[in-house]
């Protein structure tokens, strides 16, 4: 597929800050109909409002926090199932650097094999996985505790830490992800795993980019068993002035959802667009803000696909032919209707796609370790890959069994780590806290 390169620019404009609203009294009752909009709060479960109030909006910071603040304290913003799994703490776990498919660029991936006793001696069919973040955020620790549950199927995981914005120019993360697939698949002897027997997912920004892959791979006759985007941006908000461009009556409807806004949404738009050098841009001194913005989103839309920037504008050829795909949405998430939206096309062009909406699930809800829904995305995950790669089913206690296992291990080392953290801050005199852990 032929696509016009950019040069990487030296220097990357500052990004732009999140700047959170006031923050409450410590001590101060939160009434949850002053921060949650009243046809949005009824509906969610009472986990998730505790949770915002107490999490999101009891610790949001009042200062701006920049890019490379967080880039130099990841730790301050992981969600609620990251967790290191680099360390040596959690077996048959190995790191790799590969290189990207155009610029050469290097990153990192990360391969869970499964447990030899329980699934024998392989080889193994793969899974590639493509984190959230807003292509902006997130890292090898922002999945790990999914990769560690997937590969419960029965699999091997890939957790590909692909690119960012605002240092990499939105899209490359793209490249990055179809290096990483052409990759595993030549590696059957390396990995211990059937070339033939390939999966792909991803949340949210890891979903935009799972999409993007699933039509690619059509493209180019490359054969994928299962195509999972949960909670996708399909309809390419992120290049939206205002919500109200948005089609879709979930982002109108979800629009100041406690869990992302679109404030968030915009955000994650803006960090996207200063990706874009200005002297490709064809930005010049003086332009307005809404010149310069336009004119970057005009020089994506001449580097990349239409089809990749909005996978809903893909054409019924190139949504003829797709491999199998299981979509999962959220039904409080403003990304809904879109993620659904994709699903249609592709049945109506003649392929099979499965849609799951959770009750109930906000747009990060698998990430949410309190809520009953993300061990239910957890079981359905494992349920599915061995579906997908012509295992037999497994009892539902079975399942259960291995979902839970994963999770206790996970939060015995999140709580060490946690430990470790603090004992790091008291001898340092820092009382420091988490910071947010909804960017997904």
């Amino acid at each position: 597929m032929a696509t016009q390169q950019l040069p990487v620019r030296e220097k990357e404009e500052a990004p732009k800050a999140i700047v959170s609203d006031t923050k409450p009294v410590d001590d101060e009752p939160l009434d949850p109909a002053k921060y949650i909009e009243a046809h949005i709060l009824p509906r969610l479960d009472k986990d998730v409002v505790d949770y915002y109030l107490n999490e999101i909006v009891k610790k949001a910071s009042t200062r701006p926090v920049s890019i490379e603040y967080i880039r130099s304290h990841p730790e301050e913003f992981r969600n609620l199932i990251a967790v290191d799994t680099g360390d040596g703490s959690f077996p048959r776990i190995t790191d790799y650097t590969l290189t990207s498919e155009k610029d050469g660029a290097e990153f990192p991936v990360r391969v869970y094999h499964p447990d030899p006793e329980e699934h024998g001696p392989g080889p193994y069919p793969v899974h590639l996985n493509f984190h959230g973040g807003g292509f902006v955020l997130g890292d090898l620790h922002t999945e790990a505790q999914l990769c560690l549950n997937m590969r419960e199927a029965g699999v091997v995981v890939v957790d590909v830490n692909y690119r960012h914005c605002p240092e990499t120019l939105w899209g490359k993360c793209f490249e990055d992800a179809w290096a990483a697939l052409t990759w595993v698949r030549a590696s059957g002897s390396l990995l211990n795993i059937l070339p033939d027997s390939v999966s792909i997912g991803g949340i949210s920004a890891g979903g935009h980019i799972t999409i993007v892959l699933h039509l690619r791979a059509r493209e180019e006759g490359v054969p994928l068993r299962l195509v999972m985007p949960t909670v996708p941006p399909a309809g390419g908000c992120l290049f939206f002035k205002y919500y109200t461009d948005s089609k879709h009556a979930s982002f109108h409807e979800f629009n100041r959802s406690p869990i992302l806004p679109w404030a968030r949404i915009k955000y994650f738009s803006d960090v996207a667009l200063d990706s874009v050098p200005n002297d490709i841009a064809g930005v010049i001194e003086g332009d307005s803000t809404e010149v310069i913005r336009q004119k970057r989103k005009d020089a994506l839309y001449k580097v990349w696909p239409q089809e990749w920037l909005v996978p809903l504008d893909a054409s019924r050829a190139q949504l003829t032919g797709l491999a199998p795909a299981y979509i999962r949405t959220g039904e409080m998430d403003n990304l809904r209707d879109e993620g659904e939206a994709y699903g249609y096309a592709v049945v109506a062009a003649g392929s099979q796609v499965t849609l799951k909406r959770y009750p109930g699930g906000v747009h990060t809800f698998m990430y949410l370790a309190f809520n009953k829904q993300k061990r239910v995305y957890d079981i359905d995950s494992v349920v599915a890959l061995r579906q997908a790669h012509g295992f037999a089913a497994l009892a539902p206690a079975e399942v259960e069994k291995r979902v839970d296992r994963v999770w206790a291990a996970v939060k015995a080392k999140q709580a060490k780590e946690k430990e470790e953290r603090e004992a790091k801050k008291k001898a340092a005199g820092v009382a420091g806290k988490e910071g947010d852990n909804a960017y997904a």
